[in-house]
């Protein structure tokens, strides 16, 4: 018996095939879609960019005849409408042109970016590398960066811009403004030979260098360059075109890398799109700009995003904290960027707490958010110069600082108010701060009667030197025990025993002491000969009746002096006699002192009695005592200066401006004036900039 079955449908290979079919056409349809997209982003993206540049274009000639340098305002904002951080500047290198920068351009986006056949760059580079022909250059890495270069006006595309108005002129003042070139009638001449161009150092991208074109990578000179493109610095250490940026260790990477990069020079501008930022570590290092969606910066290189909980180290970079600050979000506190404050606590003090609307002390109004005034947040404030404070003090804080802080009566610091007014606080009164500001101080307690400048208080026989600035009534209370004296600024713990003598330098020191010891240094009830027999007052000080005989000259206040002392010693009568090698001079301030005569190596005297040797290339001024230049036959007098004159015969110049001896061995560098060398003919002669000995 035979059975007959009928299948109906498709069988399993069926299937699997038309399955197979449906999958490949999904393929291609994804594929076609993200294409789409692609052409679109690219398309918007050149639009926008066209958009902009011809912006910059039309403020090109404003910006040269301000003598512009540096970055262009882009007045359509640091981002594209497709995501991309957009910069502009003036070119480092050319007058008539700018560069536009864009970022973070995925492979395929960059691709097709080039494949527009925009005719207006002047230049295109992708990194450090020149787009000539392959769109293969936008292979160097996920996200590139784009640079474009255009002349002043767009609507020229390269080939049409004139000769003249190209990369060989500049307009110019003076040579320094001119790279590879000197300034002839307004203009940079090139001073590159042939086969050359004037492009950036490798080494040292700050400097422009005439480099010969086999060793120009993109638009920088390598010391070398590798068979396969890498460009070497001069330390052999080499980077291919799509990593040019070496750290001080000699590692390459690309412009797109997000860690922070030490250079050997603290130079970042290889990678236009990076920025010196300091990484943490007392380093300067060049970082990377933020992604859109995390584009707060902190001082170390990492990004944020605007809503995070934490407190963001900016250092002092406030624009890290601008592009977050415009919503609201946050605000500044000294080098932090900080969350704003909750309603219940909408002020934040100058430490970074939140604090309510009844707080007395400071609200900088740097950390008020944007959008908000002072008195939004709290209507009990006002604005008082650049902070936010209490429109009237509570009754337990009376007096009001400079600032608008408010005090209570009894703290102990100097309050600085306005008009030095201290009568909001009947304890208080005017003292000097020590700062040549005037402020309100609290009195001390009867224990430490003793009030420092900045209102801390001390006991009298505290072993620390106090300052009272100039306030020396906060001193007298100690004084009047005779455990303590004045020194200048100071009330200090008074000498005793054998060293019963405060110098003005507030040393103790002994009764044979041949310095100076003011007055106001004795202790009260002690007087200058009752503390030592063989001292005497004289005028302000308290001096000894009789110089020493090894410092026999005394000076116009009692100090005494040796006789070989170089210094110039204003002494009383203009008398030297004291000491017979001293000589009256003018010191150069008016006064008449005694000075010394110098030695013979170095016989030149200035007013002050510095000695100087006669080669010295510097002015000496020897004021109106003119015999002082005369023992130097090669110098002559100019005003109150005793001048060089040309070096004396059997010598010669050197680029560091001393005469040296023509028999001398050394190489001398002659550079400045390599014309000296032939005063030695005989005996040295002329090799590169160098005066080299040859003998006799």
């Amino acid at each position: 018996m035979q059975i007959k079955m009928n299948e109906i449908g498709r069988s399993m290979v069926e299937m699997l095939g038309i399955l197979a079919v449906i999958g490949v056409l999904s393929v291609g349809g994804i594929i076609g879609y993200k294409f789409a997209m692609n052409k679109y982003i690219a398309n918007e993206t050149m639009y926008e960019l066209n958009i902009r540049a011809t912006d910059i274009s039309q403020r090109m000639e404003k910006l040269i005849s301000i003598n512009h340098a540096g970055e262009i305002d882009m007045e359509m904002g640091p981002v594209m409408r497709m995501g991309y951080p957009i910069t502009a500047r003036m070119s480092p290198q050319y007058t008539d042109y700018f560069e536009i920068f864009i970022s973070d351009v995925p492979t395929e986006i960059c691709k097709l970016l080039l494949q527009s056949q925009w005719q207006a760059p002047y230049s295109i580079f992708i990194g450090i590398t020149e787009y000539e022909a392959s769109i293969d250059i936008c292979s160097q890495a996920e996200k590139v960066e784009l640079a474009y270069e255009f002349y002043k006006d767009i609507t020229l595309n390269a080939s049409e811009v004139p000769e003249d108005k190209g990369h060989k002129i500049r307009r110019c003042n003076y040579d320094t403004e001119c790279a590879c070139a000197t300034c002839e009638d307004g203009l940079c001449v090139s001073i590159c030979p042939e086969k050359s161009e004037c492009v950036k150092s490798y080494d040292d991208p700050r400097l422009f260098v005439c480099c010969k074109k086999e060793n120009v990578v993109g638009n920088y000179c390598c010391a070398s360059v590798t068979a396969d493109g890498k460009c070497c610095s001069a330390n052999n250490k080499c980077c291919p075109p799509d990593k040019p940026m070496q750290d001080k260790n000699g590692n390459c990477y690309s412009c797109t890398t997000t860690s922070v990069i030490v250079t050997p020079t603290g130079e970042c501008s290889i990678c236009p799109n990076r920025f010196l930022v300091d990484n943490g570590w007392a380093q300067k290092g060049c970082g990377a700009p933020c992604p859109t969606e995390k584009p707060l910066r902190q001082y170390d290189g990492t990004c944020f995003t605007c809503d995070t909980t934490s407190s963001v180290n900016v250092a002092h970079d406030y624009s890290a904290c601008n592009v977050c600050m415009e919503t609201g979000e946050r605000v500044r506190s000294d080098k932090w960027c900080k969350k704003a404050c909750p309603i219940d606590k909408p002020m934040m003090d100058t430490g970074g707490t939140c604090q309510n609307c009844e707080y007395v002390g400071l609200v900088p109004l740097s950390a008020i958010p944007q959008g908000k005034t002072c008195n939004d947040l709290c209507p009990n404030r006002e604005e008082q110069g650049s902070y936010c404070v209490l429109k009237s003090c509570p009754t337990e804080k009376p007096m009001e600082d400079k600032n608008g802080g408010c005090h209570a009566c009894d703290e102990t610091a100097v309050i600085l108010v306005p008009n030095n007014d201290c009568s909001a606080c009947e304890n208080r009164f005017l003292v000097d701060n020590g700062w040549a500001q005037k402020g309100c101080g609290a009195p001390c307690p009867t224990e430490k009667p003793l009030r420092q400048y900045d209102g801390a208080c001390f006991t009298c026989d505290t072993t620390s030197s106090v300052n009272v600035a100039h306030d020396y009534s906060a001193c007298n209370v100690c004084m009047e025990t005779g455990e303590r004296v004045r020194s200048d600024k100071w009330c200090k713990k008074a000498c005793t025993g054998d060293t019963p003598m405060m110098d003005t330098g507030g040393k103790c020191q002994s009764c044979e002491y041949n310095g100076v010891v003011p007055l106001s240094a004795i202790p009260q009830g002690k007087t200058c000969s009752g503390l030592c027999p063989n001292r005497e007052e004289q005028g302000t000080n308290c001096v000894l009746k009789t110089c020493p005989a090894e410092k026999p000259l005394e000076d116009k206040n009692g100090g005494c002096h040796a006789c070989d002392e170089t210094a110039v010693i204003i002494v009383p009568n203009n008398d030297c006699s004291a000491c017979e090698n001293r000589f009256l001079v003018d010191n150069g301030w008016g006064q008449k002192g005694c000075g010394a005569p110098c030695s013979e190596e170095k016989p030149l005297r200035q007013y002050d009695g510095t000695c100087f040797d006669c080669n010295t290339p510097t002015s000496v001024n020897v004021v109106q005592d003119y015999s002082a230049c005369d023992v130097c036959p090669n110098r002559m007098m100019s005003g109150k200066f005793c001048e060089r004159m040309s070096c004396l015969p059997g010598t010669f110049a050197g680029s560091d401006g001393i005469c040296y001896k023509c028999n001398i061995s050394t190489d001398i560098d002659v550079s400045t004036d390599t014309s000296q060398c032939d005063l030695c003919m005989n005996s040295r002669e002329l090799q590169g900039t160098k005066c080299v000995w040859i003998g006799s």
